[in-house]
């Protein structure tokens, strides 16, 4: 089995693993996908905006094989900007 290697990236970290043996560099692509969800979530929690994560599959040789960018974003909403939900309730029972 090929043995390949996942890194991270954003902007404050660079970091890659002791590698393991995947069928294929799409599974480690996956694990490193789940990785970098968690990674962008906790910084989300933790009051950014938005967080991205590059994750890199690597060869033995560290040339990447393949890459994806995960990316992770609140957006608040003001209560001012929903509608009111007992308006349009009323105007269905109107009708």
């Amino acid at each position: 089995m090929p043995h390949f290697y996942i890194r991270t990236v954003n902007c404050d970290f660079v970091s890659r693993d002791q590698g393991a043996d995947y069928a294929r560099a799409e599974d480690a692509l996956a694990i490193g996908v789940e990785s970098a969800v968690s990674i962008g979530a906790d910084e989300v929690i933790g009051g950014a905006r938005s967080a991205a994560v590059e994750v890199r599959v690597e060869g033995s040789d560290g040339k990447a094989i393949l890459r994806s960018v995960v990316a992770v974003s609140v957006s608040p909403l003001s209560i001012a900007e929903m509608p009111d939900e007992g308006a349009e309730d009323a105007e269905g029972a109107a009708a």
